[in-house]
């Protein structure tokens, strides 16, 4: 049997005393503390919770948009994602540099979770162990923006779906008082409050002036956000 080093597979040719190992350690803990510290001021955590505005020093929204570039090429086209980003009002660019910063948070934030339970623990492992385990916190971090933006654009789609339903009893009853479709439409949309009223009417005032059917505006209004009640009801029109 081997000696307890070569056990830990930090034998044969590259094998270091326990000091020399505990100082690797503490030096891949340093830097990773340093990356973690970086990471985090340029997160939202920093610009939120810690109030850091600093401009960051790389385009995370430039490496979002070649990320989304070559998805796209690739054929990942992220419908749900942008149907939501249309709810919310994000750009996809900036999200998807988000989803990237992300993704180095869990890898360097995991690496020195990792690290430093080691020198806690004293148990040094092969330089490679941790990597499996921190891809697959970067992997889960990458996801962590669209479940952010999804929470968000569920609550803005329900309010949408209540006011379109008010919306449509307003329609009808200025249909019932003799109005055309179309002109009963810009007439309910004037009377609502609120943002999803606005968008109507914004939807509504954009394809009267560039000529556009009403009810194919709304139909295309519907594929964007997601709200499937407001495209099929252009469809069916």
């Amino acid at each position: 049997m081997g000696s307890p080093a070569q056990v830990m597979g930090h034998g044969g040719h590259g094998e270091m005393s326990m000091a020399g190992m505990v100082r690797d350690m503490r030096n891949r803990f340093l830097v990773a503390v340093v990356l973690a510290v970086a990471v985090t001021l340029w997160s939202r955590i920093g610009r939120d919770v810690l109030g850091f505005t600093a401009a960051a020093p790389f385009g995370w929204t430039r490496l979002g948009q070649l990320l989304s570039q070559e998805l796209n090429r690739r054929g990942f086209t992220y419908l749900s994602l942008r149907q939501n980003l249309a709810l919310t009002g994000r750009d996809l660019d900036e999200v998807m540099g988000r989803k990237v910063l992300a993704a180095v948070a869990g890898l360097v934030l995991s690496l020195l979770a990792m690290t430093a339970f080691q020198l806690a623990l004293g148990l040094p492992l092969p330089l490679g162990a941790p990597l499996p385990l921190s891809l697959a916190a970067a992997a889960g971090c990458f996801f962590l923006p669209d479940f952010e933006v999804a929470k968000q654009a569920t609550v803005r789609r329900e309010d949408f779906r209540r006011a379109l339903g008010a919306y449509l009893d307003l329609v009808a009853l200025e249909m019932a008082g003799s109005s055309s479709a179309e002109a009963a439409l810009v007439s309910a949309a004037k009377v609502g409050a609120g943002w999803p009223m606005a968008l109507l009417r914004d939807t509504l005032y954009r394809a009267s002036r560039s000529g556009r059917d009403q009810w194919t505006a709304l139909t295309e209004l519907g594929e964007r956000i997601g709200v499937a009640e407001l495209r099929d009801l252009g469809a069916l029109v």
